[in-house]
């Protein structure tokens, strides 16, 4: 019976001064499930040239039970040469964009390795002013 009460105080003192992975471990508390972050990539932009750059906001995407750890910008499909300014940031400049249709992807990787992503779509026209007659 000693034994017993001796334990059953441990447990108490333990479940009142413990962290939550020390409890899941004794099995005194049950694991939370993991919820999925969520990724914000933002709304679709259209530019139209001499305008060659846009700016990508992530920075509305969340984890709804931990931290977001990493933020990874990637183009999926678009004419060659653009440019991510800073691809592992929540926020980035995109630059050197052509006339076409482009896909960028947002990834975002949570403190328990969940990870999630949101796609942008960026429409780039080309420049339909009229050139400046000079010189006639």
């Amino acid at each position: 019976m000693a034994r017993l009460l001796f334990y059953s105080t441990l447990i108490v003192l333990l479940t009142g001064c413990a962290d939550s992975q020390f409890l899941e471990w004794l099995g005194l508390q049950k694991k939370h499930d993991n919820k999925i972050p969520v990724a914000q990539a933002g709304e679709n932009i259209q530019i139209t040239l001499p305008e060659d750059s846009v700016y990508l906001d992530g920075t509305l995407s969340v984890d709804p039970d931990g931290t977001l750890i990493s933020f990874l910008w990637e183009k999926i499909s678009g004419p060659d040469g653009a440019e991510i300014e800073a691809a592992g940031e929540p926020a980035t400049m995109i630059r050197n964009l052509s006339a076409g249709l482009y896909i960028f992807q947002l990834t975002v990787t949570d403190n328990q390795n969940s990870i999630a992503s949101d796609q942008i779509q960026i429409v780039v026209n080309e420049d339909v002013r009229a050139p400046e007659i000079t010189g006639i």
